[in-house]
């Protein structure tokens, strides 16, 4: 009996995203500082994490990075889509379901791109 109640008992998983922001009018389309990893498990299961960036008329960017919310359960790992945020600013929402990955996919650019320049320069003997 006690097996069988084992069996039946939720699993429960973790999960970590990157939080920072709501920034409206940050300088870059990144996070002002560095972004804190945040626990999102909580009480319920976790859904994921988003990263939300948009660029304002003035050349800043509305920047928010943290845990999914029950609304946003609809979306598929590695969905973006449009969205509308603070005084009508025409934003990418993405959305993802593995730890930490809502990380800045400019950073992650640039970390390839150096990553290429040192193999290409510096090959391996």
């Amino acid at each position: 009996e006690i097996l069988f109640a084992l069996v039946f008992l939720p699993i429960v998983s973790s999960l970590e995203c990157y939080s920072c922001g709501v920034f409206l009018t940050a300088p870059t389309p990144n996070c002002k500082g560095e972004p804190i990893a945040m626990n999102c498990t909580n009480s319920r299961t976790p859904i994921g994490c988003v990263y939300i960036n948009g660029e304002n008329k003035d050349g800043t960017f509305y920047v928010e990075k943290r845990c999914g919310m029950v609304d946003e359960r609809g979306l598929q790992d590695g969905q973006c889509i449009d969205v509308i945020v603070e005084k009508s600013v025409k934003a990418k929402k993405c959305f993802c379901t593995s730890d930490l990955c809502n990380s800045s996919p400019t950073l992650t650019s640039i970390s390839l791109i150096s990553f290429v320049v040192l193999i290409v320069y510096f090959p391996l003997t």
